[in-house]
Formats: C-alpha cells, sequence, structure tokens
C-alpha cells in the first residue's frame, strides 16, 4: 500500500511516498540547528494524525533516542515509523465500513461544528 506522508515542521515541510510494509519509516536528518523547529503536522494520505505518535529522535553523536518529539533543538535524526496499529489507529478515527450488501469505505466529512453530528459522505 503506497503512504503519501507530509511532515511539517515549522521551518519546512517534507514529503515522502513509502510502499508500506516494504518501507515502514521516515528518517529526516537535521544539521547546522540553531533554533528550536516545531513539528506542527503529519498528514498521512490526506488525514491529519497524532505528530507526537511513532515519532523519535536521535540525537547527533550520541546514543540518546528521544522518543514522541514536537520539536527539535539539535542536530540529529528524526524519524516516523509506521506499523499497521499506527494505519489502523488512524485509520479507524476517519473511516467506517456500510452495513449495506454491498460493502464500501467511507469518510465523514462534518459540515459544521463537530460537536452537531450532520454529516456528508465523501466515498472513498
Amino acid at each position: 500500500m503506497q503512504l503519501d506522508i507530509k511532515i511539517k515542521f515549522s521551518t519546512h515541510t517534507v514529503s515522502s511516498i513509502l510502499d508500506y510494509p516494504e518501507e515502514d519509516n521516515v528518517e529526516i536528518h537535521f544539521k547546522n540547528v540553531k533554533e528550536k523547529i516545531n513539528i506542527e503536522q503529519i498528514v498521512v494520505n490526506d488525514l491529519v494524525v497524532n505528530h507526537y505518535h511513532n515519532t523519535s529522535f536521535t540525537i547527533g553523536n550520541s546514543d540518546t533516542v528521544l522518543n514522541s518529539i514536537g520539536s527539535v533543538e539539535k542536530d540529529g535524526i528524526y524519524r516516523l515509523k509506521i506499523d499497521d496499529l499506527y494505519i489502523r489507529s488512524h485509520r479507524a478515527n476517519h473511516w467506517h465500513c456500510s452495513k449495506q450488501k454491498q460493502d464500501f469505505i467511507f469518510n465523514y466529512e462534518f459540515t459544521r461544528s463537530s460537536f452537531i453530528d450532520a454529516y456528508q459522505i465523501a466515498i472513498t
């Protein structure tokens, strides 16, 4: 399955297409970091996902690994690890299966407030 991943940092955006499960992580090398770089958003196949989940940062020239990363403040390697649980948990928040005779997957799109259950269905 192809995963189109966009990681939006406060300074730039990194795009990557993974052929999951053969490819299961995105690595971004940071060099010459002079000021804090925030991880603002991660988007997988047009779905915004939790930007802390399955992320880590290995500080350059060190064995120290930080998990659940919200920002980069030193040189090193930022990683996003993709696994089945990661995909299923984010899909479950947005995708719903029909109970009709011919099943299909659809996405709820709220038309106003998420606190009001008026929605339209976007067939995907």
